[in-house]
């Protein structure tokens, strides 16, 4: 792991509480993060805490993220969410096939949202497939490069069937503002909406049980072997121990 690095971390997240506590009203306000704030976290390397080190990540463990997220989350409970949503997409591509981490962190590490239910539907097409769909929930999709979602075919008797995943720019994406939801207004967890966006082939990553295809390439760090559920479910309880213990210290 990386997590030697997580002392250090843990000060930049404590040092950002002043700014961080300062735009949280306007978060709240304004229904998404500033960019003061990313900007902040960018600098501080909180984007880059769950890529492996062979993207320009950190490879912390899901034990440093949540106690990085818990800091952030004294501050703005909506930015240590995004923290996780982002951190935690891009962990998952670094899961991926070969050509999705090429393309993905291909800049180095961005910010990623990601929604998977309800999935999008798709049209093949010469060299991949046509999406549609609408996916809600996208955290912090406004200060996004990437986004992951899931899409689905329609089997026979009408069932929706799980095909896969797929990465797309955002600057294909548009942005329906569809987040009212009280508590972490901040987040922008908005809807996301493809029409008849082409994704090409080496972009969707099929249904597939754990574990990695023989001859990978991008593969061989710890984070390449985390449990999936797990590592994800724990990392964003750091959000909700630091809005409890922020409160605690309130009053």
């Amino acid at each position: 792991f990386g997590d030697e690095r997580v002392p250090e971390l843990l000060e930049r997240a404590i040092a950002l509480r002043p700014l961080l506590l300062k735009w949280a009203p306007l978060h709240d306000k304004e229904r998404r993060l500033s960019d003061e704030v990313v900007n902040a976290m960018e600098a501080a390397e909180l984007f880059k805490v769950a890529v492996p080190r062979r993207w320009g990540g950190l490879c912390l463990s899901a034990d440093g993220m949540a106690k990085i997220a818990l800091e952030i989350a004294k501050g703005c409970p909506s930015a240590g969410w995004v923290f996780c949503i982002s951190n935690s997409a891009n962990w998952v591509a670094s899961l991926a096939s070969d050509a999705i981490q090429e393309d993905v962190f291909a800049d180095g590490v961005p910010r990623m949202c990601s929604a998977i239910n309800p999935p999008g539907t798709f049209t093949p097409a010469e060299g991949g497939v046509i999406v549609n769909g609408a996916f809600p929930y996208s955290s912090g999709c406004y200060h996004s490069a990437w986004g992951m979602f899931a899409i689905a075919s329609k089997s026979p008797d009408g069932r929706m069937v799980p095909a896969g995943q797929f990465y797309v720019p955002m600057s294909e994406c548009r942005i329906e503002d569809t987040w009212h939801v009280s508590g972490l207004k901040g987040t922008g967890s908005n809807t996301v909406v493809l029409k008849d966006v082409f994704i090409p082939q080496h972009r969707i990553m099929p249904p597939a049980p754990p574990g990695h295809a023989p001859g990978k390439k991008h593969i061989g760090e710890p984070s390449d072997y985390f449990a999936l559920l797990p590592h994800l479910r724990s990392v964003m309880l750091g959000v909700l121990i630091g809005m409890a213990e922020s409160a605690l210290e309130l009053v």
